[in-house]
Protein backbone atom coordinates (compact mmCIF):
# COMPACT_ATOMS: atom_id res chain seq x y z
CA UNK A 1 0.00 0.00 0.00
CA UNK A 2 1.43 3.05 -0.84
CA UNK A 3 -0.11 7.17 -1.18
CA UNK A 4 -1.14 7.99 -4.66
CA UNK A 5 0.39 11.79 -4.45
CA UNK A 6 1.95 13.32 -0.52
CA UNK A 7 -0.68 15.81 0.45
CA UNK A 8 -3.85 13.84 -0.91
CA UNK A 9 -5.76 11.22 0.88
CA UNK A 10 -5.90 8.51 -1.92
CA UNK A 11 -3.81 5.25 -1.42
CA UNK A 12 -3.03 2.71 -3.64
CA UNK A 13 -3.60 -0.93 -2.74
CA UNK A 14 -1.49 -4.19 -4.47
CA UNK A 15 -1.30 -7.77 -4.33
CA UNK A 16 -0.58 -10.84 -6.29
CA UNK A 17 -2.88 -12.97 -3.36
CA UNK A 18 -6.23 -14.02 -4.88
CA UNK A 19 -7.61 -13.82 -1.55
CA UNK A 20 -6.65 -10.49 -0.90
CA UNK A 21 -8.03 -9.47 -4.35
CA UNK A 22 -12.14 -10.96 -3.40
CA UNK A 23 -11.38 -9.10 0.29
CA UNK A 24 -10.67 -6.04 -1.29
CA UNK A 25 -13.10 -6.48 -4.40
CA UNK A 26 -16.07 -7.22 -1.64
CA UNK A 27 -15.44 -3.95 -0.70
CA UNK A 28 -17.44 -0.73 -1.56
CA UNK A 29 -14.67 1.59 -0.93
CA UNK A 30 -11.90 0.40 -3.19
CA UNK A 31 -11.61 0.86 -6.92
CA UNK A 32 -9.97 -1.61 -9.07
CA UNK A 33 -7.69 0.58 -11.34
CA UNK A 34 -4.69 -1.18 -12.32
CA UNK A 35 -4.07 -5.35 -13.57
CA UNK A 36 -1.36 -7.99 -14.75
CA UNK A 37 -1.96 -9.30 -18.31
CA UNK A 38 1.19 -11.83 -17.75
CA UNK A 39 1.29 -11.86 -13.99
CA UNK A 40 -1.72 -12.07 -11.15
CA UNK A 41 -1.71 -8.48 -10.17
CA UNK A 42 -4.13 -6.19 -8.65
CA UNK A 43 -3.86 -2.57 -7.44
CA UNK A 44 -7.25 -0.83 -6.24
CA UNK A 45 -7.71 2.59 -5.42
CA UNK A 46 -8.84 4.02 -1.89
CA UNK A 47 -9.13 7.12 -0.05
CA UNK A 48 -8.49 7.26 3.84
CA UNK A 49 -8.49 10.36 6.00
CA UNK A 50 -5.12 10.01 7.91
CA UNK A 51 -2.10 7.76 7.44
CA UNK A 52 -2.93 5.67 10.70
CA UNK A 53 -6.33 5.05 9.66
CA UNK A 54 -5.08 3.67 6.25
CA UNK A 55 -2.23 1.68 8.38
CA UNK A 56 -5.60 0.35 10.52
CA UNK A 57 -7.24 -0.24 7.44
CA UNK A 58 -4.32 -2.46 5.94
CA UNK A 59 -3.46 -4.61 9.00
CA UNK A 60 -7.65 -5.85 8.61
CA UNK A 61 -7.29 -6.46 5.04
CA UNK A 62 -4.21 -8.67 5.00
CA UNK A 63 -5.18 -10.43 8.37
CA UNK A 64 -1.25 -9.75 9.59
CA UNK A 65 0.56 -7.33 12.28
CA UNK A 66 3.54 -8.08 10.48
CA UNK A 67 3.87 -4.98 8.58
CA UNK A 68 7.01 -3.06 7.44
CA UNK A 69 6.87 0.65 6.61
CA UNK A 70 9.87 2.46 4.77
CA UNK A 71 10.94 5.86 4.80
CA UNK A 72 8.51 6.59 1.52
CA UNK A 73 5.89 5.60 3.27
CA UNK A 74 4.93 2.53 1.60
CA UNK A 75 3.45 0.07 3.75
CA UNK A 76 3.94 -3.47 3.34
CA UNK A 77 2.48 -6.90 4.81
CA UNK A 78 2.80 -10.55 4.85
CA UNK A 79 0.07 -12.89 4.22
CA UNK A 80 1.19 -16.19 4.03
CA UNK A 81 -1.11 -17.39 6.83
CA UNK A 82 -4.62 -15.80 5.40
CA UNK A 83 -8.02 -17.57 5.54
CA UNK A 84 -10.42 -16.56 3.84
CA UNK A 85 -14.07 -17.46 5.86
CA UNK A 86 -16.26 -16.12 3.72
Amino acid sequence: MWKEERGEKVYRIQTEDPLIFRRLNKRQDMTLVMWGINKYLKIFQVTYYSPKEARRSFRRIIGSKNNITNKLGTFCGLTSAIRDIS
